[in-house]
């Protein structure tokens, strides 16, 4: 079901660097989980639980801080909680509870609160030594400079489960956290209640990805909207939708749509629920065939990585590891880090392959002449072919070379529909092995130059040739 969500198309459990944000989110629902069960045992034992466990958030990322907060009416409600364990009484349904009026839980939660804020602000103390603000990142008072544009991104993150346009996103973002915090003031007005002790640990869910939406927008609204849904954000904002799904589902037991003073308040609810269920079923096709894309464009950013030695530094290479993370320098200089720390290798003394015995495909436009093709500026040389690994499904990452270079100056972008090759080769297993590439002239130098086109056998270990040889010449505007 999660992949179905619009905004999931599968970056986000890839690579390690997700680790964090899945972890963080266990940490979040399992400390708002054992505050919410008196049956885990006495308060004691279950905020120590919470606590660590908020401990083990604070330091995997900087988010994870902000699970201190978001169990704050959980840990609010928690004398309620083990009341109603011990003296299994509740009122009629919206009735007061008898064990306890909101003043008497204030005291009794008043020291525990300070307890947890001081242990917050503690994690919030050794986070900050030897902190250092990531590089490539924009400026913190994006926000202040320009407030509308944060919150249309603040907006889309927190709608990127429902749709991949921003746009879009934005507006849908607006439902969930309306809903949420009608719920939440419907739960402060109705404080007594068995409705508010049920629904606190929903609001604390809820809670989480409106702060990680909000910390979020402080630290990269500056990259622009279209980055508010990166499906890196899609698993904490669909929390927000669990929350509210939740927080209804409680209020319709609690409080019969039928009174009249909430009664229109149910309606608008109902129909702006239908709108996100439209929205959510509308972007589930788009949603699996973006997931495919994503896939192959991890792939060939997974390639890139592998011979990120013979990658020269270009507009053309940086549009692969762009795939990766949006600042490319960010990415050849972490990698070096790991390098360094001897926590990666690469590949670097590679065997070539220049006349294979087998063939791995054709460069087929442009066509290999004896003369250069003249290429004016500022028009892009496009290269486009096909590539197979035989005897394999794989489908392989092009890279081209200049002349007799060994390091690549330009990466293909693989996977198009090549029915005409899988029909030649009689299997449907090279169905998709077409590429295309589109290389700006300002990269390639003024002399004749002969591209090459390669891929990488992992079997043999090797770069292969694939067939063709161009000629281009860039002709200078006179």
């Amino acid at each position: 079901m999660v992949s179905s969500f619009p905004g999931y198309s599968g970056k986000t459990g890839s690579g390690a660097f997700r680790l964090p944000g899945f972890l963080i989110n266990a940490c979040v629902v399992g400390a708002i989980f054992v505050l919410a069960s008196p049956s885990l045992g006495q308060p004691t034992l279950r905020i120590t639980v919470a606590a660590t466990l908020c401990g083990i958030a604070s330091f995997s990322s900087a988010h994870g801080l902000l699970s201190w907060l978001v169990v704050i009416p959980s840990l609010w409600n928690l004398d309620l909680l083990t009341q109603k364990r011990n003296q299994k009484q509740l009122g009629e349904q919206g009735s007061p509870v008898h064990s306890g009026s909101p003043t008497q839980t204030a005291l009794q939660a008043s020291p525990r609160l300070l307890v947890w804020l001081g242990l917050f602000l503690t994690c919030v103390w050794l986070y900050s030594l030897e902190y250092h603000s990531p590089s490539g990142h924009p400026s913190l008072f994006y926000v202040l400079q320009t407030p509308l544009a944060a919150a249309e991104y603040f907006l889309a993150l927190l709608g990127s489960p429902f749709a991949k346009a921003a746009p879009q996103a934005a507006l849908l973002g607006v439902v969930p956290l309306v809903m949420w915090g009608s719920f939440a003031l419907l739960s402060w007005q109705q404080r007594a209640s068995r409705f508010r002790i049920q629904a606190a640990p929903w609001l604390s869910l809820g809670l989480f990805p409106l702060l990680f939406a909000l910390l979020v927008t402080v630290g990269r609204a500056g990259f622009g909207l279209d980055q508010a849904t990166s499906s890196r954000y899609t698993t904490p904002a669909m929390l927000l939708v669990v929350a509210v799904i939740q927080l209804w589902r409680l209020w319709l037991m609690e409080f019969p749509h039928t009174q009249r003073q909430y009664r229109l308040w149910t309606r608008v609810a109902t129909l702006l629920a239908a709108l996100l269920i439209y929205s959510w079923v509308l972007g589930s096709g788009e949603a699996l065939t973006d997931g495919r894309r994503v896939a192959l464009e991890r792939a060939t950013g997974k390639a890139c990585l592998e011979v990120l030695p013979l990658l020269v530094s270009n507009s053309n290479t940086d549009r692969c590891l762009q795939t990766l993370y949006p600042a490319p320098g960010v990415v050849r200089q972490r990698m070096e880090t790991l390098q360094q720390l001897g926590w990666r290798s690469f590949l670097t003394a590679m065997a070539w392959s220049p006349h294979p015995t087998q063939t791995y495909g054709y460069i087929d436009q442009p066509a290999t002449t004896s003369q250069p093709m003249l290429i004016r500026p500022p028009h892009p040389l496009t290269l486009a072919g096909w590539a197979i690994l035989p005897n394999s499904d794989q489908q392989p990452v092009v890279f081209f070379t200049q002349n007799a270079q060994k390091v690549f100056f330009a990466v293909a972008r693989g996977g198009m529909d090549s029915p005409d090759v899988a029909k030649a080769l009689g299997s449907a297993r090279y169905g998709r092995s077409r590429w295309e590439a589109e290389i700006l002239t300002g990269t390639l130098p003024l002399a004749p130059t002969v591209i090459n086109a390669w891929v990488y056998d992992s079997n043999q270990q090797k770069f292969v040739k694939l067939k063709g040889e161009p000629q281009i010449k860039v002709v200078e505007e006179s």
